[in-house]
C-alpha cells in the first residue's frame, strides 16, 4: 500500500541542498538531547497509539463498507487541530453521512473527496498529514515520521512562542521537517525501534496519549 507522492528529481535536489544547509546551522545534538530527556522521563515506553489507531480504522472500514485506505485517509485529513476521540467521531460522521462538524471547511471538503473515491495522495497536502497516513495504516514499519508543533517545541527545548512555529506552516518550510525527522529516525535506530514507535513514545512524554492533538 503506497500513499506517497512522487518527487521530481529537480525538486529532490533542491530539497536536499536546503536540508544540508540547515543541518550545518542547527544544533542537532541539542535536539537529540532534549528528545532523550523526554524518552527517559517516560521510561522509554508508552501506549502503542498507532496499533490502536489501526484497529479503530479497521473497525470503521468493517462497519461502513468503505475500504481501509479510504477510512484511514478520512481520519487523517480530519486530524489537524482535533483531539483523537473527536477525530474518530468526525470520521464516522463523514463516512456515514458525507458531512461532519470539523472547524475547517477545507478539511471537510478533502474528506468528502476521499470518501467519494479520489486518491488520498492527490488530496492530502502538508507533510504532517502525509506522514500520519502511512503511520496509521502500517504501524511500526520503517518510513515517515509524524511531527507536529508540540514535538518540535519539545525538541528545541524552548517555549512555544519562541520557536516561530505558531505559524501553522512553520514545519512546511524547506528542510525543517526532514531535519527533525532525521534526528528522530537516528534516535530510533539507536534504541532498536521503528521511528513511528519512538515518535508515539515521545508524543506520550510531551502531552499524554489521551490528549494527542495534531
Amino acid at each position: 500500500m503506497s500513499f506517497s507522492k512522487p518527487v521530481a528529481p529537480v525538486a529532490r535536489k533542491r530539497r536536499q541542498a536546503t536540508y544540508t544547509a540547515m543541518m550545518a546551522d542547527t544544533d542537532t545534538d541539542k535536539i537529540r538531547e532534549n528528545l532523550e530527556t523526554i524518552f527517559a522521563d517516560v521510561g522509554g515506553t508508552g501506549p502503542m497509539f498507532y496499533g490502536i489507531a489501526q484497529s479503530h480504522i479497521q473497525d470503521m472500514s468493517d462497519a461502513t463498507g468503505y475500504s481501509f485506505e479510504i477510512c484511514c485517509a478520512v481520519v487523517v485529513v480530519l486530524s489537524p487541530t482535533t483531539e483523537w476521540e473527536r477525530n474518530l467521531q468526525l470520521a464516522w460522521d463523514m463516512l456515514e453521512t458525507g458531512d461532519c462538524n470539523h472547524r475547517s471547511g477545507d478539511a471537510i471538503r478533502k474528506a468528502r473527496r476521499i470518501r467519494d473515491g479520489e486518491s488520498p495522495s492527490a488530496v492530502l497536502g502538508g507533510r504532517k498529514v502525509r506522514s500520519f497516513l502511512p503511520n496509521c495504516a502500517e504501524p511500526y514499519r520503517n518510513g515517515p515520521v509524524t511531527l507536529d508543533r508540540h514535538m518540535i517545541t519539545a525538541a528545541r527545548g524552548v517555549k512555544h512562542s519562541d520557536t516561530g512555529d505558531d505559524d501553522p506552516k512553520w514545519l512546511e518550510k524547506a528542510g525543517r521537517y526532514t531535519l527533525y525527522g532525521a534526528v528522530v529516525r537516528g534516535m530510533a535506530r539507536d534504541h532498536g525501534m521503528s521511528a513511528a514507535r519512538l515518535q508515539e513514545i515521545l508524543w506520550y512524554g510531551v502531552k499524554g496519549m489521551e490528549t494527542i492533538n495534531l
